[in-house]
């Protein structure tokens, strides 16, 4: 509908006057333009709140996680610890693992991707295996701080930050 400028001048202050046919197509067409452009990014944000990178759990009640550590390395060659952590629920990928060394002690948190789909997660229990290659480049006593969670991780809560430690002789 076309309004004269008689019209427009009696029309409401929140009303919209368009001027022609034309320009109310086109004004549909940008609109479904920013919804569509809407409706991609809450779609993108909702993915990256549903998967996201959590400590390894390295107690579990009563168990605690199994940490193979060597007794001896040598020093300025890498060297493989094993750290079987908890898993199951949300969780069932690793997530690699933040190492920071300085001097002779090391901390190492493995992590894990909890990805939760709808409003519910697994019950089940699975233990998880992750390698990880460190190396110390001063001789002595070494100190390998194991960083993680306490409890389970899926549905959202903060974690209980536990520290396990292993020592290692670098000959």
């Amino acid at each position: 509908m076309v309004r004269h400028s008689s019209d427009v001048s009696r029309a409401p202050r929140t009303s919209v006057t368009l001027a022609s046919v034309r320009s109310d197509s086109a004004l549909c067409r940008t609109c479904l333009g920013i919804l569509a452009v809407l409706a991609f990014t809450a779609s993108a944000t909702l993915d990256a709140q549903a998967a996201d990178t959590v400590p390894a759990r390295l107690i579990s009640y009563a168990d605690t996680a199994a940490i193979i550590v060597p007794d001896t390395v040598r020093l300025g060659q890498a060297f493989t610890v094993t750290v079987t952590a908890f898993a199951g629920g949300c969780i069932r990928t690793g997530g690699g693992s933040r190492v920071s060394i300085h001097g002779l002690v090391a901390d190492v948190t493995p992590l894990h991707v909890r990805h939760v789909v709808g409003d519910a997660c697994d019950s089940d229990r699975i233990l998880f295996p992750q390698t990880i290659s460190l190396r110390f480049d001063r001789a002595g006593l070494g100190r390998i701080r194991f960083h993680g969670a306490a409890n389970r991780l899926n549905s959202g809560a903060q974690p209980q930050w536990v520290v396990i430690e292993r020592r290692v002789v670098v000959r």
